[in-house]
Parts: structure tokens; C-alpha cells; sequence
């Protein structure tokens, strides 16, 4: 289930639930309900892939499936070393994205950016026959 469906059923369930005493409450509902319908009906937007990619603009939990998709993308475009952007803070985030890389088939290998910046990590696709 995705994310849009799964914030369409707890709208829902929240529609059923208000008391119809609280109008503020089914206002609250009904502008949720116009905002996913215009997400919904919104055009995809296009982003240009290049050799970067920088995860602070992602929700953690979708990494996995961008990182994937992005590889890819890269190697369709014949584009074999790319540079991922996690960030410094405590580390979890690069933790992740390092434990994912360990296991991608696409991964030939990683490294901390050639820069000394511990925020991003270099990484070294191969296409797989």
C-alpha cells in the first residue's frame, strides 16, 4: 500500500469518526480530502538524474527504493560513479545508506568522499549481465 493510499484510509476513517458537534474538525477533514485529490490528479515532476544525489530532501524510510531506482537510472545513463549525500549528524542515516550499499547488487564499492567530507559517500556502480 503506498503512502497516499494509506493517508486516503486514515482520512477516511477520521470522516467517520468526528463528532458532527466539532465543525472545525470535519473543515480540518474535508481540506485534507482536497489536498490528496490535487495530489493526486497533479502531473508527476521530472527531475534530471546526474551524478549526485542528495537524500536530505527524502523521507528515511523510502531510501531503500530511491536508492534502486536512482542506480538504475545512472546506469542507463552510463553514469558509473555518483556521489550520495546523507549528511553528517549522527551517523544513522549514513549507517543505512551504507548497510544498503553493502548489499546492492549494482555496488561495486564505496567509499567517504575523496574530499575528507564525511557527509556524502562516493559510490562505484557496475552493470550487472
Amino acid at each position: 500500500m503506498s503512502v497516499l493510499e494509506n493517508i486516503l484510509k486514515k482520512t477516511r476513517k477520521n470522516l467517520f469518526t468526528f463528532k458532527a458537534e466539532d465543525p472545525s474538525a470535519t473543515f480540518l477533514t474535508k481540506k485534507m480530502m482536497v489536498r490528496i485529490r490535487a495530489i493526486m490528479t497533479s502531473e508527476p515532476v521530472k527531475i534530471s538524474i546526474d551524478d549526485t544525489l542528495d537524500l536530505h530532501h527524502f523521507n528515511p524510510k523510502d531510501i531503500p527504493d530511491l536508492l534502486n531506482e536512482y542506480f538504475s537510472v545512472c546506469i542507463e545513463k552510463k553514469i558509473y560513479i555518483v556521489r550520495i549525500i546523507h549528511g553528517k549528524g549522527t551517523g544513522a542515516l549514513r549507517d543505512r545508506v551504507h548497510s544498503i550499499l553493502k548489499r546492492h547488487k549494482n555496488v561495486g564499492s564505496f567509499s567517504p568522499s575523496a574530499s575528507g567530507n564525511w557527509g556524502a559517500t562516493i559510490v562505484n556502480l557496475v552493470e550487472q549481465s
